[in-house]
Formats: structure tokens, sequence, C-alpha cells
């Protein structure tokens, strides 16, 4: 494996390797900084939304809120996570992440502007 499916298969192997029900993630430390790098990285790919739809594809809706606390995301990788799920082919997922998307969009707008990369203003004025 090269490239994108690398990052891919690394990505679905820390997600699946943390309890995102734990209320302690300091044991997970480590996977949690790895799994922030790579979105760090996927996040400038032109086709993020299809690396980190893949990524968090076997997680359940209801995880969604929990798991951006755990692995405590910054703006743009709360964002792009927003996003990734609203086009998941799975249709809980994709509800759970238009919600988070129009919350973004609502409350943050001017500070979306702001700070999130052209990548991300691309994919939230379309």
């Amino acid at each position: 494996m090269y490239g994108d499916e690398a990052l891919l298969f690394a990505m679905k192997a820390l997600i699946k390797s943390i309890d995102f029900h734990d209320d302690k993630p300091q044991s997970n430390l480590h996977k949690i900084q790895l799994i922030q790098q790579f979105m760090d990285d996927i996040i400038h790919k032109p086709h993020y939304c299809t690396l980190m739809g893949r990524s968090f594809e076997s997680v359940s809706e209801e995880l969604v809120p929990r798991i951006a606390k755990v692995l405590k995301f910054k703006l743009s990788q709360d964002i792009a996570f927003a996003i990734s799920l609203s086009r998941s082919p799975n249709a809980g997922l994709a509800s759970a992440g238009k919600c988070a998307t129009t919350l973004f969009v609502d409350f943050r707008r001017g500070l979306i502007l702001l700070q999130v990369s052209s990548t991300l203003k691309t994919a939230l004025l379309t």
C-alpha cells in the first residue's frame, strides 16, 4: 500500500482501536495525536471528503458528536469532518454531518471564512 490507501488503512485502524465511549481518552493519547496529524494531511488534499468519509464509514451516527469531542478537532478539522460525513453514502452519518455543517454555517460564518483553508471555503460555498 502506498499514498492515500496507506493513510486510509492507518486511519481506519486507529479509529477502530479507540473506545469513544471511554471517559478517559488519555489512555489513547498517542492514537488521538496520530489521527489529528493524519486529518491535517487529509484536509489539504483535493479529495479530502472521500478520504475522510471512508476513514469514518464504520462508526455509528450516535458516536459522531463524541468522536469530535474525544479527538479534540481544530475548527478546520471539525468542519471538514462535518462536510465529509454530510456526503456519506450512509444515511445516518450523512444526517449527522448535515446537522453539524448547518450549525457551523449558522453560528460561525465569519470565523469559518477567516480560519478555514481555501479548499474548505469552496466546499462550504458550493
